[in-house]
């Protein structure tokens, strides 16, 4: 099974397909080939995953780190 997805992978980034797409349509294709499990299922699981408390903190971290450059708090923190 891992050979068959990076050989799908492998094509898919052959055609020119983007990374994101060819991810998942790779995944899609062995959630469909190796599971008895419906498809509606499948974006619901993808994005159960996104939605995790690790992943949403980088941009919560990002975002905090803008706010203090704009507000001028890295400048005194720096020169600290």
């Amino acid at each position: 099974m891992t050979a068959l997805i990076f050989i799908l992978l492998f094509i898919c980034i052959a055609c020119d397909i983007p990374i994101f797409m060819s991810l998942s349509a790779v995944s899609f294709a062995i959630f469909y080939l190796y599971t008895n499990v419906p498809l509606q299922i499948l974006p619901q699981r993808m994005f159960a995953g996104v939605e995790g408390p690790a992943l949403l903190s980088i941009p919560f971290f990002m975002f905090a780190a803008s706010l203090m450059e704009k507000g001028g708090i890295t400048r005194s923190l720096i020169r600290f």
